[in-house]
């Protein structure tokens, strides 16, 4: 693993730590039935096109995140 990926995760796993914080502050519980009712109705309503358009965007610029690119071999 690069320092960079590294970093990344450390990065990744203190987002994921203050968000899991402020969901608790919040009172947010995502095991409840109702919380997990309404994430399906919103992933239910999203659109495909836009979805499958937003991935075409992203696979299109992780060339930037390509090691042989950075540099980060």
């Amino acid at each position: 693993m690069t320092a960079a990926t590294a970093g990344l995760m450390k990065d990744w796993d203190e987002l994921r730590a203050d968000l899991t914080r402020k969901a608790r502050e919040a009172g947010i519980n995502p095991h409840d039935p109702e919380f997990l009712k309404r994430i399906a109705q919103q992933i239910a309503a999203l659109d495909p096109e836009e979805e499958e358009d937003a991935m075409r965007w992203i696979e299109a610029v992780s060339i930037f995140n390509d090691e042989e690119w950075t540099g980060d071999v």
